[in-house]
């Protein structure tokens, strides 16, 4: 609300405030029905709409998002929609809700159909489209996908400032729920509840927060449950009581195996990291993890020294070849069947390099691991020869 008014335009928004200024989730929940009850009589301004409010996700994060959206009058479309939408509607007595999936954001490389299955195996055959089908006709965006490395980003600060240089300045603001770092969405710096906003300046790159200043409006505040602590430390203890009996009755064991953890509660068991001063069976890859690691930084310290004396011996200019990298994705049980450490030794035996960029690693049997590695070589000669030599080690 305050936003629109800093651009000119006075809207019922304007009388919803912040969460923490509501002495409740149930005040604030009416604060936002009675904003929706005005816009359903008196309408928006015409220059804001169609209002098209574009969520990403199913999951819990968005769930709760919609459950607020929902007392404003709208309409549900599919994202194939909003084009024809843009075009030729300007309904001012109602919002347009879309949820956007991964069939709606991805496609694949090779023109194939989209798979769901194949998507979460093997993003790296999927590109973003997002960017082009779905945010030049959204008003605001509400990110709370789950993303990692391995995923195409919905769009960028350079698909924003493209977008803006071809005229389509339709997008007001982003709420980034996630609040990753650069993440599905490019949210580069976090904001405060005493402070929520920022303005990206598409054109000029600048940030601001200001909310007078051109641009789009960010939000990206990483702990919002504290906006309403009473609610939220109701849920969290409504949460936690059934376990406290059992964990009352529990005993830390002084050596790892020899406590009785077993008898408590599986979703409790699980997140047992540490007993009788070790890490616990389920946890015991963290280990691994760290010599993974530091392995890794050592061996890319190392090749960054080499490609150092190299230059000082022989000039930059007398370099016949130019270094060449690849993307490599993997997934399975990569730490108990030793696959993590073979393609470590095989990137080695090759003297070439390898960056890890992102390790999800799945915590029971049941989970597979995953990960995401940057692999350089000397030429793309080179670098194809040990491709087929991590392959051959990881199959």
């Amino acid at each position: 609300g305050e936003r629109f008014l800093a651009l000119g335009f006075s809207t019922p928004l304007l009388h919803i405030g912040s969460a923490f200024m509501y002495p409740s989730l149930e005040e604030a929940r009416r604060a936002v029905a009675l904003a929706g009850e005005a816009i359903r009589t008196k309408g928006l301004p015409e220059a804001l709409c169609p209002f098209t409010a574009v969520f990403t996700g199913t999951g819990n994060v968005s769930r709760g998002a919609l459950d607020i959206f929902r007392l404003l009058p709208f309409e549900m479309v599919e994202p194939g929609q909003l084009p024809g939408i843009c075009s030729r509607t300007k309904d001012s007595h109602k919002l347009y809700l879309s949820i956007a999936t991964a069939e709606h954001m991805v496609r694949r490389r090779d023109g194939g159909p989209f798979d769901k299955e194949s998507y979460y195996s093997e993003p790296g055959r999927y590109e973003s489209v997002f960017q082009d089908t779905v945010l030049p006709y959204s008003t605001a965006i509400v990110n709370g996908m789950y993303w990692d490395e391995r995923f195409p980003r919905l769009f960028t600060y350079d698909d924003l400032n493209r977008h803006v240089v071809n005229g389509n300045d339709k997008l007001l603001g982003v709420c980034d729920i996630t609040c990753d770092a650069d993440g599905s969405v490019p949210t580069r710096q976090f904001t405060s509840i005493e402070q929520p906003f920022f303005i990206f300046n598409a054109l000029t790159e600048e940030t601001s927060e200001s909310l007078d200043e051109p641009g789009v409006l960010f939000h990206a505040v990483d702990h919002l449950p504290s906006e309403l602590p009473r609610e939220a430390s109701e849920h969290f203890g409504n949460c936690l009581l059934p376990f406290l009996p059992s964990l009352t009755a529990a005993h830390a064991p002084l050596v790892r195996g020899k406590g009785n953890t077993e008898a408590l509660p599986p979703p409790v068991r699980g997140a047992v990291v540490a007993e009788g001063g070790q890490l616990a069976k389920d946890f015991q890859y963290i280990s691994e993890l760290r010599s993974v690691n530091a392995r890794a930084d050592a061996e890319a310290a190392a090749a960054a020294a080499a490609e150092d004396r190299a230059l000082s011996f022989h000039g930059p200019h007398n370099l016949s070849q130019r270094p060449a990298a690849v993307k490599l994705d993997f997934s399975g049980h990569l730490f108990d069947t030793k696959v993590v450490n073979r393609v470590l030794d095989a990137v080695e035996a090759a003297r070439a390099r390898v960056e890890i960029l992102n390790i999800e690693v799945g915590s029971t049997n049941d989970h597979e691991s995953t990960m995401a590695v940057l692999l350089i070589a000397q030429s793309q000669e080179r670098l194809l020869e040990v491709v087929e030599q991590v392959k051959e080690v990881a199959e």
